[in-house]
Formats: structure tokens, sequence, C-alpha cells
């Protein structure tokens, strides 16, 4: 038998360091990302999904957004969007006279003052404001790490005011709704985001 040389030895021990190198670092990253958003919620989390959002408008991904607006039973006059197109914005301290202290006030980016007025929907967890009143807000997180526990900005939360008075939903129930966009960069006493007329989407 004939020995093999180092240089071959070599050459096949940096071909196993580097597959073990690849399939390590492929293992951590899968790991780290968050995959349950998409697989854990069924058909509903992906209308979430349907867009991406760009600075001047809302484009369609890979799919075919008009075949996929019609499974997901999403009207044709409404704009589905995900969180992220909720964050183009910042925030300036006014002092507030009703409350004598400085308040922080969203300053809404451009892209985001294009959602004004439009009819759009969004996939997000039922959080109860007041149940006897039906009132609720949609929030991106679960209610143990959502807005009112700290754990979110304002643009994680939108404040939902519903067409007809709606059925009593669960805490964390995970569903889509549609509704007009108001934006509130003056009332205090709600959220910065609005939507009004606001209807599940079944």
């Amino acid at each position: 038998m004939i020995a093999s040389s180092p240089l071959k030895t070599n050459f096949i021990l940096m071909k196993k360091i580097k597959q073990y190198l690849f399939w390590s670092l492929l293992f951590v990253v899968l790991s780290c990302s968050n995959l349950s958003q998409i697989c854990s919620h069924g058909l509903s989390s992906y209308k979430g999904f349907v867009y991406s959002f760009s600075k001047a408008q809302l484009k369609p991904s890979f799919v075919n957004h008009a075949v996929i607006k019609n499974k997901l039973g999403i009207a044709d006059d409404v704009m589905p969007i995900t969180w992220q197109a909720l964050t183009n914005l910042s925030l300036r301290k006014k002092y507030n006279k009703q409350y004598q202290m400085d308040i922080f006030y969203p300053v809404f980016g451009s892209s985001v003052k294009q959602l004004n007025s439009k009819r759009l929907s969004i996939s997000g967890y039922m959080i109860p404001l007041n149940v006897t009143e039906r009132l609720y807000a949609l929030s991106k997180n679960p209610n143990a790490s959502c807005f009112f526990c700290g754990q979110g900005g304002v643009e994680t939360v939108i404040s939902l005011k519903f067409k007809k008075k709606p059925r009593r939903f669960k805490t964390d129930e995970y569903l889509t709704v549609e509704g007009t966009m108001e934006l509130n960069d003056t009332n205090v006493d709600d959220f910065i985001y609005i939507f009004r007329d606001v209807e599940e989407v079944k």
C-alpha cells in the first residue's frame, strides 16, 4: 500500500473542516431565526408576509398577490401590510397642558403617511382593553411581551374601532383584521395607530 502524501492528507482534513464549519453555521442561523411566526399560526400568519414594504410603496413579493388575497378572503380594495410597515417614525417630546408634563408625540415618516385613510389589513394578537365594552387592540407580540408590558414600542400596537359590535376574542388570539388607518399624533389618550370600521378577516 502506498502511503498518502502529507499534501493529500492536509487537503482531506481541510475539506472535512470546511464541511463541519458550514453545517455548524447553518445550524446556528436556523436556531437563531424566528421561524415560528411563519409556521405556528397556519394560513392566517401568512397574510402578513404577502407584501414587503419599501420607502415609497407596498410592493408584491414573489407570489401572485391577487391569487393570495382571493384565497385569504381579502377584498381587492384592501392592502395587506406587515408590522414592519409601521416602523417609519420618530418621537418628539412636547409639553402637554392637560397632563402638565412632557410627553412623546410621534412624527410619522413619509411611507407611513401614505397609509393614512387607506383600507389596510394586518395580522396580530388580540389584546382585550375592556372585555365588557368589547374594546380591543391588535399587537405585534403576544400579551406577555407586548407594548403594555414594556416589551415593544408604540408602533407595535393598533387601536381597533369595530364597524359592528365584535365577538368576544380571547387574549392572544391570532387573527387578521382590516380597517381604515388613522394616524394619531395629537390625542395622547389613544394609540398612534387607529383602525376604524374594523372587520375580522375570516
